[in-house]
């Protein structure tokens, strides 16, 4: 993970991710993950290893939502947003995923899905939302680098 932070932050002013919605700097993705991931943590020093689905659809929610996990030392298990829900409920149980982040686009589907599987239900919106105070402008507080190294990635397909 020091890797990633390092190019954040060296890419800061430059574009990362080009939408219809606009262009979103390296600066807005390190703000937004660090914030994030600061949210997921919820006072502890470390996710652990916890699984965490994510069901969002492709662009910058996804990117700092995934990086947040990541930061905060979980496994992303990213969820495909075609996918029906049958097969989405068997990713989030098979996973053993004790939580769900969702955007509010499918907030319908992952919802129930999450309730059906004893996991916690957080929004992308949430996660993201600006706060004053809260590790901004790549300040990195609200955890500690070792859970940086433990992070994974986990893809079903």
């Amino acid at each position: 993970m020091p890797l990633l932070t390092s190019y954040l932050s060296t890419y800061h002013p430059r574009p990362a991710i080009v939408t219809t919605d606009g262009t979103r700097t390296y600066r807005d993705l390190d703000d937004a993950s660090n914030r994030a991931a600061v949210a997921l943590l919820a006072g502890r020093a470390d996710l652990a290893r916890a699984r965490v689905a994510l069901l969002a659809p492709p662009g910058f929610e996804f990117i700092a939502t995934l990086f947040a996990i990541w930061r905060a030392g979980g496994v992303a298990v990213p969820l495909a947003v075609s996918h029906p829900p049958a097969e989405l409920e068997h990713v989030i149980r098979d996973s053993g995923a004790g939580a769900v982040v969702t955007s509010l686009a499918f907030a319908h589907v992952s919802a129930p899905l999450a309730a059906e599987a004893g996991a916690k239900l957080l929004t992308t919106d949430q996660l993201l939302a600006p706060a004053d105070g809260v590790a901004s402008r790549g300040d990195n507080a609200g955890f500690e680098a070792p859970a940086y190294m433990r992070s994974r990635y986990l893809q079903f397909s």
